[in-house]
């Protein structure tokens, strides 16, 4: 166990219980984070992301004012969803998965044809994963405070 780290579990498990599936909003998360990780990752490593989003049914949308704050958005939804989940790893090891994929989805736009990586992107999906986790944290202790242990 690492010790003084805040991770918001379950103040009381019963013996035998620990595998058990969790909350549904636990359940949603879970079905949700890895395949919008993977659309995001898609997203973020496709040659032409604006072309793609303004056609279709989403053309209608103001997507330049939508895109400049975009990966802080974006970031923001995977690191709730990911935090949400409640893996069955550390705390600190689920920030590490999403600054691992924050930095490595910028650095892989180096080897995609029209695409760059950007310092400024990098630091909005590492602003947004402090938001998420923010809310999520936020939201956990307003609901359920017993929830926080600190194991220390």
């Amino acid at each position: 166990m690492q010790t003084g780290i805040l991770t918001p579990e379950p103040a009381h498990i019963p013996a035998g219980k620990a595998d058990r599936p969790g909350s549904r909003l636990e359940l949603v998360g879970k079905a949700l984070c890895l395949p919008y990780l993977g659309v995001l990752c898609w997203l973020l490593l496709t040659t032409g992301p604006r072309s793609l989003l303004q056609s279709g049914f989403l053309g209608f949308l103001p997507w330049y004012d939508i895109l400049v704050v975009g990966h802080f958005l974006l970031f923001t939804l995977l690191s709730v969803l990911a935090f949400l989940s409640r893996w069955r790893i550390p705390s600190w090891a689920v920030l590490l998965m999403l600054v691992v994929a924050a930095v490595g989805t910028e650095l892989l736009q180096s080897w995609v044809p029209t695409r760059t990586p950007d310092m400024a992107d990098c630091l909005q999906n590492l602003a947004g994963i402090g938001l998420g986790g923010g809310l999520y944290w936020t939201a956990a202790w307003l609901l359920r405070p017993e929830t926080l242990r600190y194991t220390g």
